[in-house]
């Protein structure tokens, strides 16, 4: 006697021959695989976990912005969206996943907040993490030197050759920084 069941990843409905040994709860080997990359413990793994006040990095995929990217319920998210919706729930909320410690691969929920696009704008502002026209100096996310090397470079005699190769930048960077094209800000 065969029953119909519906599969526990996809909700496909399936036939199962019932036994006395464990009944199986997915329609396919697609679906069990699903399940099981699916498991807390699977994610909780995939993290390297400290200190609950210290930041918890993700040792998996990362997208080119530094977040953390996993395989879940069938399609690629962030990591610390999941990891935040496996302690809180919030699967279906609609809101962000914002980071109290605005390091992207942190997975720890003690440094995770759900908030709006404003919020995280509103955010960014507070943390002087953007100005009107973007992000400045070491605080922009493309920045190679900090600003105390910027000094440097400006207060230096040897040449723009010189300075690209013992700072790992190109001439023509080195170029601007000392007419005061890049870095503005710096004196």
């Amino acid at each position: 006697m065969k029953i119909v069941i519906s599969c526990a990843t996809c909700s496909k409905p399936f036939e199962i021959f019932p036994s006395g040994v464990g009944i199986r709860v997915n329609c396919s080997r697609r679906c069990m695989g699903i399940a099981r990359a699916n498991s807390a413990d699977n994610f909780w793994h995939r993290v390297n976990k400290g200190a609950p006040d210290e930041c918890w990095e993700w040792r998996g995929k990362r997208d080119k912005n530094g977040y953390g990217q996993v395989g879940w319920k069938g399609r690629s998210t962030r990591a610390h969206r999941v990891a935040l919706s496996l302690v809180d729930g919030g699967w279906d909320n609609p809101l962000g996943v914002l980071h109290e410690c605005d390091n992207p691969p942190c997975c720890n929920p003690s440094h995770l907040w759900r908030g709006s696009n404003n919020d995280n704008m509103r955010d960014k502002m507070e943390k002087n993490r953007q100005s009107r026209k973007g992000a400045r100096g070491e605080r922009s996310g493309s920045a190679k030197l900090t600003s105390e090397q910027v000094r440097e470079i400006r207060s230096s005699p040897l040449s723009g050759a010189a300075l690209a190769r013992q700072y790992g930048v190109a001439r023509n960077y080195i170029f601007a920084i000392k007419n005061r094209l890049t870095w503005r800000h710096i004196t």
